[in-house]
């Protein structure tokens, strides 16, 4: 039986996310129904010749009451991903909300709270993990093909701080919680470990969101990590490990590895292609993470083992501590419910 697809959201990643879904065997997925704040734009979704999904909804609640979703993508903007991941888990259904998932890790602790009271699977969006790529750094890592693995370095540039979502704090703005966090998840997937010490330091705009930071990270036995991150500036992007005998490097970057350059070669694992326009590079990848919240809910999961519960509630601890060591008021006072 297919599991059944509900889509919160109608922006651009739903849309590619929406996309990775057909790859699929019909057998396996099925997108049931989209909905939006706006009708018209979720029926313009829904529409689309790219989707052709049957059912669109104008209100967040409607979705909740499907009775024929098994599972919902929440894939709205972040300032309202705990409302919205709140709504679908207390109307019984199993959660993939968009990283960030909240907003700052008591959000974080409240949406997970939620998720085990009523039962449901809930996982954090982090795709990059379900990327063949990171399963081979792993097995690089754990055979000691580098040597001991003793540095990790990332870096992004990317001149984005113009949109709006990306740099007005107010629309959940800021490097360090639109993909910065991709870099420190790196970092803990490298390593596995948490870091024993964090020092950040960046420039925060008018708004009172990061549009620069540098972190830097010291593990137990030596190990470092520094990530540079600035939406101001177009530059180069690295994620590099550092070995004793060795590096390893995830081309183009640690977000969507499609290459893995390491000391014997290059390996190659293109994302599966579609002839539809996309709106991001290599989000057929999602394909890798759909097929595993398929395997989990079948074994009846209530967390991914790739991405678990801990795992996020790390990472929201250590983005939350980044942006308020480099002055972001990381408190959020209000959540908009405009279902």
């Amino acid at each position: 039986m297919a599991t059944c697809w509900g889509i919160l959201g109608a922006g651009d990643i739903s849309h590619d996310f929406a996309l990775a879904l057909q790859l699929l065997p019909a057998t396996e997925h099925k997108v049931v129904c989209v909905a939006a704040r706006d009708l018209k734009r979720a029926q313009d979704f829904a529409n689309d010749e790219d989707h052709k999904i049957a059912k669109a909804y104008g209100a967040y609640q409607d979705l909740a009451s499907d009775q024929n979703v098994d599972v919902v993508y929440i894939g709205n903007s972040h300032p309202h991903h705990l409302d919205a991941a709140k709504l679908m888990l207390n109307a019984g259904k199993a959660v993939l909300c968009e990283k960030p998932l909240t907003m700052n890790l008591r959000q974080s602790e409240e949406l997970i709270a939620v998720a085990k009271q009523e039962g449901k699977f809930l996982m954090e969006g982090i795709w990059s993990r379900f990327f063949p790529i990171y399963t081979k750094i792993r097995e690089e890592v754990t055979n000691g093909t580098i040597g001991d693995a003793m540095h990790v370095s990332v870096k992004f540039m990317h001149k984005i701080a113009w949109k709006p979502r990306m740099s007005d704090k107010a629309q959940g703005g800021g490097c360090v919680l639109n993909y910065g966090l991709y870099a420190i998840q790196f970092v803990l997937w490298v390593f596995q470990d948490e870091p024993e010490e964090v020092k950040a330091q960046g420039i925060v705009n008018e708004t009172g969101a990061e549009d620069a930071c540098t972190i830097s990270m010291k593990f137990s036995s030596g190990r470092t990590a520094n990530i540079y991150l600035d939406s101001r500036l177009n530059g180069d992007s690295e994620s590099i490990i550092y070995g004793t005998n060795g590096k390893l490097e995830a081309l183009p970057q640690c977000i969507k590895p499609v290459k893995l350059v390491t000391p014997s070669g290059t390996l190659d694992y293109p994302v599966p292609r579609t002839e539809a326009k996309t709106n991001f590079l290599h989000t057929m990848g999602f394909t890798y993470q759909a097929q595993c919240i398929r395997e989990c809910l079948q074994k009846g999961l209530l967390e991914c083992p790739t991405m678990t519960h801990q795992d996020s509630l790390l990472l929201s601890s250590l983005v939350d501590n980044v942006r308020q060591q480099i002055g972001v008021d990381t408190a959020v006072s209000v959540t908009s419910s405009r279902y």
